[in-house]
């Protein structure tokens, strides 16, 4: 007791100490019981805050102990507040306290500084108060300043759960807030321009069995990512997806970055003045770029079937984001999104985009003016970052997310002619996508849209997904007419490559890669939009998993009714300046249309022609069991071995009967089941059985397993 009084004692004297040499003006106390933790290389600093309502907080670091600030390089200076989380009053009952410990509110009396290391070391943090009257710089260790040494790693940061909801619907909503910073890491890079931000993103989970496919949704502008009050979002009702939803917010009258970022001299309370020079910095994107990161890392997701989703500003982040994450993102749906910064001409009136309108003037505001011509983060002009048709033309050679467009003619504020420039670059570039506009309004209140039976939350994405490849439609016989800007001089409704679909999955194979081609009906407020009878089309594999397109050579190619095997047409491609292989003219009618490339030097018929037998597992990579893809020019009798690098055999060995064409032979049937065993790594499959002479040397090929 004698002890615990004495403690006590030392406690109440440095209070006294610290008040004694605060200056007698208007400076205010200094910040007491500063705490702080280290976890996946972020601090956690933590105090109590002082009772004048003016105060800021300045953080100081150290290796040393710090008994004085003076030389001392601050880390950052914040606001009180700084435990509230004013966002979460969208989740209903208030505005809520952060917690940096699962399950544990913080005081909403006391501070938060999270600091992001940039090394490893041992550290002391002091923190001091400042007003308008100056900063009361008195340091006491164990006061305000910690009294041992913190030890630090260089790590990736992780975000921390909040809570969980339940509000009744099916469905748990996981809350994380991560801690951003104005000072990048060598593996976190800067996020924000203030220090020790705090954003929030939200995982909605719907069922708890095997892989998932994740869904990122961008709300719109002003939006929350929780949606609203007593409606929160809940996904496209996909069985057993997840989403993953996060937040682009400004604390000022702009309210929203576009889900891309701001100058690097931006006033995030003001949002004035409009910048002149500088670095434009995608920090919202990085932030969107971190949570899909950690969601792919974390979660049980399926990482070939990670897909975005937007709706106005949120349709413009899907898009942009999607194609800065084409290696890991399969297909993306955007709803009335802006595609064009740079587009300054629309007919339609009070268009939002046109110079000195609203949207306009508030896009100056992040991002300068277009005669300014300010670079970004990437090092190129910031406005041809923020132009679709640009980073299309610059990745022609790539392949991009299937991606799928609505759009409203009469739509005064992401505008409508700036949509053609993007659409004729897919097009121009043989991308995978599908565009349906209608006579609507932004909202689509004024003026509804004919296609709203086919827009909210459209599963088109769910056909694609990185394993495998697909086709990519141009030159379509079925287009409607998108005029020259003026929306009057537009098809009222219409669509670029909405008639067609195809057979997932394609045939992708070292010897040929095949895909069924078909035409599809549309729905619209009208009823049922029949596609034409017959369409023409051309055809362009996109993200090859296993056929090969060399620098040059004659690819055979033939189309095939899909339902008699009649030959329609036959000819020979060669690789253009991309590197792609088109199909031209290809008649789809209600048969559908079996679309064949062959590789070089193959001879479709005739008396050199040979029947070979293709496999491959997918997909590759994969989280769990592959399934068997065979394609066989006659019935077969085969079995599939699974080998370890060793050489040893670890699954498969089941004799099976094949019919003629291509089949899809489960795990079960293959006999996997001892895969699921296995550790990480990389496999092989070998064919064997009465019939592996029709494989040729395609008889074996690598599987890699991850977990």
């Amino acid at each position: 007791m004698a002890s615990l009084s004495r403690g006590v004692a030392v406690f109440h004297l440095a209070l006294l100490l610290l008040a004694a040499a605060a200056p007698a003006s208007s400076v205010p106390p200094s910040p007491t019981n500063v705490q702080a933790f280290h976890r996946s290389g972020q601090t956690f600093v933590t105090w109590d805050e002082v009772a004048d309502s003016t105060a800021k907080y300045r953080i100081y670091r150290s290796n040393a102990a710090i008994t004085s600030v003076s030389g001392l390089t601050q880390l950052g200076e914040v606001d009180r507040n700084t435990t509230l989380d004013s966002r979460a009053a969208v989740e209903g009952a208030g505005a809520k306290p952060y917690r940096i410990v699962p399950g544990v509110d913080l005081s909403l009396a006391s501070g938060l500084f999270v600091h992001s290391a940039a090394e490893t070391g041992a550290f002391h943090y002091a923190v001091t108060s400042v007003n308008i009257g100056g900063e009361n710089t008195v340091v006491v260790s164990g006061v305000n300043s910690t009294a041992n040494a913190l030890a630090e790693t260089l790590d990736l940061p992780q975000p921390v759960l909040q809570r969980t909801l339940t509000p009744g619907n099916g469905r748990e909503y996981d809350i994380y807030v991560h801690w951003t910073s104005h000072v990048g890491t060598p593996l976190y890079p800067k996020m924000c321009i203030l220090p020790s931000k705090a954003f929030t993103f939200m995982i909605l989970r719907r069922g708890s069995v095997g892989l998932h496919p994740l869904v990122v949704l961008f709300h719109g502008y002003s939006s929350y990512y929780y949606g609203s009050p007593g409606n929160p979002i809940i996904g496209t009702g996909y069985p057993d997806e997840w989403v993953l939803s996060c937040d682009d917010y400004l604390d000022n009258y702009l309210q929203s970055s576009f889900w891309y970022g701001y100058n690097d001299g931006f006033n995030w309370t003001t949002g004035l003045p409009t910048p002149t020079t500088g670095t434009n910095v995608d920090y919202t994107q990085r932030r969107v770029v971190y949570a899909i990161d950690w969601a792919r890392a974390n979660l049980p997701i399926d990482l070939n079937r990670v897909y975005c989703a937007g709706w106005s500003a949120g349709g413009t982040g899907a898009t942009f984001t999607s194609h800065s994450l084409r290696d890991r993102v399969a297909a993306h749906v955007s709803w009335v999104p802006k595609l064009d910064f740079t587009f300054l001409t629309e007919v339609i009136p009070n268009a939002s985009f046109n110079p000195a309108q609203w949207q306009r003037v508030y896009s100056e505001r992040k991002w300068g003016t277009m005669a300014s011509f300010l670079p970004c983060s990437d090092g190129i002009p910031t406005y041809d970052r923020l132009n679709y048709s640009y980073l299309v033309d610059a990745t022609a050679s790539e392949d991009l997310p299937h991606s799928t467009f609505f759009a409203g003619r009469n739509d005064n504020i992401v505008g409508w002619a700036e949509k053609i420039g993007p659409l004729m670059a897919l097009q121009a570039a043989k991308q995978s996508f599908v565009f349906l506009w209608d006579s609507r309004t932004h909202d689509g209140v004024a003026i509804p849209g004919e296609w709203a039976p086919m827009q909210y939350w459209n599963t088109w994405f769910y056909d694609y997904d990185l394993s495998g490849s697909l086709p990519a439609f141009s030159n379509c016989s079925a287009d409607g007419n998108l005029g020259n800007g003026d929306p009057t001089t537009a098809d009222s409704m219409g669509t670029i490559n909405g008639y067609l679909r195809w057979d997932a999955p394609p045939i992708d194979l070292a010897s040929s890669w095949s895909v069924i081609v078909r035409n599809r009906d549309l729905l619209s407020v009208y009823g049922t939009e029949s596609a034409p009878e017959a369409i023409t089309v051309d055809v362009t594999p996109r993200r090859f998993q296993v056929f090969t397109v060399l620098g040059s050579g004659l690819y055979p190619w033939e189309v095939r009714d899909a339902t008699t095997d009649s030959l329609i047409s036959s000819g020979e491609t060669v690789p253009d300046g991309n590197g792609l292989l088109t199909v031209p003219g290809v008649l789809v009618t209600d048969n559908g249309a079996r679309v064949t490339i062959f590789e070089v030097g193959t001879a479709v018929s005739g008396p050199g022609a040979v029947a070979r037998a293709a496999l491959r597992l997918f997909p590759n990579p994969s989280r769990g069991l592959p399934n068997a893809l065979f394609s066989l020019p006659r019935d077969a009798s085969v079995v599939i071995d699974v080998i370890d690098a060793a050489g040893r055999r670890r699954g498969g060995s089941r004799l099976l009967s094949i019919g003629r064409g291509s089949h899809v032979v489960t795990p079960e049937d293959a006999g996997f089941g001892a895969i699921a065993g296995l550790g990480p790594g990389v496999y092989f499959y070998r064919v064997g059985g009465p019939d592996v002479e029709l494989f040729g040397a395609a008889r074996s090929g690598r599987w890699m397993l991850v977990r």
